[in-house]
């Protein structure tokens, strides 16, 4: 009677642990090719995006549990993935014109300026033309002061900008300015672009 007892547990000892899998080591590995790994194992995978810079975008900087540790097959592991950062520009539009139309909180251009007016695009792009992010231009207002009869500022935001070698700026029609990298962190990604 007694072997009868032991027989069921040993049993149900080598079900469990058929069911068990070490976790593969994927640090430092792409992420899709780390899923597809974890997946073949027999395991769900969570993903949690951490900004690193000067890390490749996309690849596994920890997992958890950790690699080797035997677990039921099914179970998540966790994997840390490296996102680059993102920046946001912040920056104004200032027209100096002598025809300037509007209110001090409602001011746009007017003749050749006709198209400086709040709500213009704002693009972002890279080195190669590629358009990163878009944004617009708030409505124009006058600074107090002496000259606030012949100026109108238009204030914009950009989000969500990736990190690469090169930017190129456009506010609505008007051209677009180039800078690096190295120049947008020197002005704290802060622009001030004048006309007139």
């Amino acid at each position: 009677m007694f072997k009868k007892i032991l027989l069921p547990v040993s049993l149900a000892f080598f079900i469990t642990s058929c069911n068990n899998a070490k976790v593969p080591n994927v640090v430092g590995q792409e992420a899709s090719y780390a899923r597809g790994i974890i997946k073949g194992q027999g395991f769900e995978t969570e993903v949690i995006e951490k900004i690193e810079d000067g890390i490749q975008p996309g690849q596994v900087l920890s997992q958890e549990p950790i690699a080797e540790a035997s677990i039921k097959k099914g179970s998540k592991i966790k994997l840390t993935i490296t996102k680059p950062p993102v920046y946001e520009l912040k920056g104004s539009v200032r027209l100096l014109d002598s025809e300037i139309q509007g209110t001090d909180d409602y001011c746009y251009g007017s003749g050749g300026y006709s198209d400086i007016k709040g709500g213009m695009s704002v693009t972002v792009r890279d080195g190669k033309g590629n358009i990163l992010a878009t944004g617009n231009t708030e409505s124009g207002v006058r600074p107090p002061g002496e000259y606030s009869n012949i100026q109108c500022t238009f204030s914009f935001n950009v989000n969500n900008i990736p990190k690469t070698e090169f930017y190129s700026v456009e506010v609505g029609r008007r051209g677009q300015m180039n800078y690096s990298y190295e120049e947008m962190n020197k002005q704290k990604w802060e622009l001030v672009l004048s006309l007139g």
